[in-house]
C-alpha cells in the first residue's frame, strides 16, 4: 500500500510541475522575438523575426507572425498558427528555477509550400526562459536563434489596453 500512495503522491507532484512549468513557458514565449546580428549575418539575412500572441488555447496553439528579409526583399512574410507542446521525455523540461533550457516541439501551420524548404513547419524549440532565448532547430539544423525583444513586446501590450 506504501508503493501506491508513494506513485499517487510522485504522480501530483509531476502533473503539478508540468502545469507550472507549461503556464509558465507559454505565458513567456508571448511577444516578439528577433534574430541577433550574428545570426543574420551567417545565415545571409537582413532581419528575422517571430511574434508569439499570447492568445493560446490549451492544445498549445497562438496566432504567430514571421518575418525575414534578404537582401532587402522579404523571404518569409507568414501570418500563420504556431501549435507548441512540450517534450515530456525531457528531464530538463522539469528542473525549476534552472537554467537549463526547456524543450518543445512546434509546428506552424500555413507556411506556404515555397518556404518550406527554408523554414520547416514541423521543428523542436529549445527555450531559455532565463536569458530571454528561442533557438529553433530541424535535424541537426538551427533554423533560428532569437532574442526576446522586451520594447516591441511592451509596445504591443500597451496598445492592446488603449
Amino acid at each position: 500500500m506504501k508503493n501506491f500512495y508513494g506513485f499517487i503522491v510522485a504522480l501530483i507532484l509531476v502533473t503539478i510541475i508540468y502545469f507550472q512549468q507549461s503556464i509558465a513557458c507559454y505565458t513567456l514565449l508571448s511577444g516578439f522575438w528577433e534574430a541577433d546580428t550574428s545570426f543574420c549575418e551567417e545565415s545571409g539575412l537582413d532581419l528575422f523575426c517571430i511574434y508569439f500572441s499570447d492568445d493560446y488555447n490549451k492544445f498549445g496553439s497562438r496566432p504567430c507572425y514571421i518575418l525575414a528579409s534578404q537582401n532587402d526583399s522579404l523571404v518569409l512574410n507568414e501570418p500563420t498558427v504556431a501549435t507548441i507542446s512540450m517534450q515530456w521525455l525531457r528531464r530538463s523540461n522539469y528542473k525549476l528555477l534552472s537554467n537549463s533550457p526547456i524543450y518543445f516541439n512546434i509546428t506552424f501551420k500555413h507556411i506556404d509550400e515555397e518556404c518550406v524548404d527554408v523554414f520547416p513547419k514541423h521543428q523542436q524549440m529549445r527555450f531559455y526562459p532565463v536569458c530571454g532565448k528561442i533557438v529553433l532547430f530541424y535535424n541537426s539544423t538551427i533554423t533560428a536563434v532569437l532574442y526576446k525583444n522586451p520594447l516591441n513586446t511592451e509596445l504591443k501590450t500597451i496598445s492592446n489596453i488603449e
